[in-house]
């Protein structure tokens, strides 16, 4: 396997970065279908595993994509010279996507409806951005990381306390530095098991805390859920083409599940709804990175 950059400290590699956001978009998406069909089509499970399961990995996912963004950028950063072409070129990836699933949602619903949506994709983008803006004029790692940090937690207390946001997703903006963390902290060693077992009692211990209201345990989970995946990922080796194709182009099958999502609710049965929205989704990626290439 590849070493995700070329740098004296990683902590996973590319291919495992590759399948793990491949597995946490489906995650996202399998999220967001379950609740329009618990909301619009009345198909829902109770008090069920599957329900809290299919809901909180669509939260602890989201955490997993800031804190895999924060760890990537900074080392990417490392060996690599920010400047325009730098910028430009991220800020395509994030950007184009995004103008050709509004062009669709424009298409099947007539207004633009969608600006007010994508709240992930609108948190990155800024993040990315607010981060070229402090690496660019910042030399040192610590006070980037300081700055960040404080820059993300703002922006959490703001958020929770003003936009009306779930403070699931926005807490898990928190992973973000995290990432960063990592990117300078770990140093390339043989990895180990004993951190996964202690990962997993942890994560058992606080959804037990979750359940039973503690203030902080989101924010604690999506941090442990995140490092999980990444366990898994690396130590089984986990390599699918569909998982690593829809890895590397994340980002067009969220914004496109959000353009999608809604449009398709005139069709009647909630089954062909679920499968359709993948089907869908899947084809259109699928004609957009033929295109780009």
């Amino acid at each position: 396997m590849r070493v995700l950059y070329s740098t004296n400290h990683t902590l996973f590699e590319k291919q495992d970065t590759y399948s793990l956001r491949g597995i946490c978009m489906l995650l996202i998406i399998m999220h967001h279908v379950y609740h329009y069909l618990a909301n619009d089509y009345g198909v829902v499970w109770e008090n069920s595993l599957f329900s809290y399961c299919i809901n909180s990995a669509g939260y602890w996912s989201t955490g997993c994509f800031f804190l895999l963004s924060g760890y990537g950028l900074n080392l990417s950063l490392k060996s690599k010279e920010l400047n325009l072409l730098y910028v430009k070129t991220h800020l395509q990836k994030l950007i184009l996507p995004y103008l050709y699933a509004y062009a669709i949602n424009i298409v099947l619903t007539g207004n633009l409806s969608m600006f007010s949506q994508g709240w992930f994709f609108k948190t990155i983008l800024a993040i990315y951005v607010i981060s070229f803006i402090i690496y660019h004029f910042i030399k040192n790692q610590k006070l980037r990381l300081t700055i960040v940090s404080s820059i993300i937690i703002a922006y959490i207390i703001y958020a929770n306390a003003y936009l009306g946001l779930m403070h699931y997703y926005t807490n898990s903006v928190i992973c973000f530095p995290i990432g960063i963390l990592c990117s300078m902290s770990f140093p390339t060693e043989q990895k180990k098991y004993y951190p996964f077992i202690l990962l997993c009692f942890g994560f058992v211990l606080f959804v037990g805390l979750e359940k039973i209201g503690f203030s902080y345990a989101d924010y604690i989970l999506a941090i442990l859920f995140s490092f999980i995946c990444i366990y898994i990922t690396s130590i089984l080796n986990v390599t699918c083409c569909l998982l690593d194709y829809i890895g590397k182009n994340s980002i067009v099958f969220y914004v496109l599940q959000i353009a999608l999502l809604e449009p398709m609710l005139k069709i009647e049965s909630p089954w062909i709804y679920g499968i359709g929205v993948f089907v869908v989704i899947y084809t259109l990626a699928y004609i957009y990175t033929r295109w780009r290439n």
